[in-house]
């Protein structure tokens, strides 16, 4: 009966041997599980603040198109532009909404991404040392931005997280802030994956 109830109260505290990974273990997946998280998550927040960027850099071409970027914007609009249109700025301004709808969206979307890196390149940008060059503010603990905040309520409706801290930056999302008043996860070390990989 004693020997019952001690893997009863062993398994309550997460310290119980045999199924299951051990309680080291089981923390550090879940310390490698986050970091990977938190480095998709700032990847993302300096995409949707990149888009910004590339935006801007857009706008020029459709002030100051080419004959490259208006032979590029008819071949785009085929048959949806007056073939007689006059502004030829309006040409290319529409061949640009055409290809970049949505382009924080299509930079952060897997499927998406690198179709439209392509299309960045083709307008003759080139994306990727823009993406480099953009600096963004992001929460220490899960990534987010103030482009790319955490939505606090259920099935990712809700309010949108706010700054606690600004240094480090820490954001009002309920893990963070638990996080930040105790030790930080330890980063696991590339020679830490390989022995979990072996």
């Amino acid at each position: 009966m004693a020997t019952k109830l001690k893997r009863t109260k062993e398994r309550a505290d997460g310290t119980a041997t045999g199924k299951g990974k051990p309680p080291a273990r089981r923390a550090k997946q879940e310390a490698k599980e986050r970091a990977v998280a938190v480095k998709a998550n700032r990847q993302k927040s300096r995409l949707i603040a990149a888009a910004v960027v590339l935006e801007a850099e857009l706008a020029k071409l459709v002030a100051t198109p080419s004959k490259d970027m208006l032979l590029r914007a008819r071949a785009i609009l085929d048959d949806e532009a007056d073939p007689a249109m006059p502004l030829e700025q309006l040409v290319v301004r529409l061949a640009v909404a055409l290809h970049f709808r949505d382009l924080a969206w299509s930079l952060t979307s897997s499927h998406h991404a690198k179709r439209t890196l392509q299309k960045l390149r083709d307008w003759g940008l080139d994306p990727i040392r823009i993406i480099d060059a953009v600096q963004v503010e992001t929460c220490v603990h899960c990534g987010c931005s103030e482009e790319n905040a955490c939505r606090l309520g259920q099935h990712g409706m809700g309010p949108s997280c706010h700054w606690v801290s600004e240094s480090p930056h820490v954001c009002s999302n309920p893990t963070c802030v638990a996080l930040s008043k105790r030790q930080t996860p330890p980063a696991v070390s590339a020679e830490e994956e390989d022995d979990d990989d072996a």
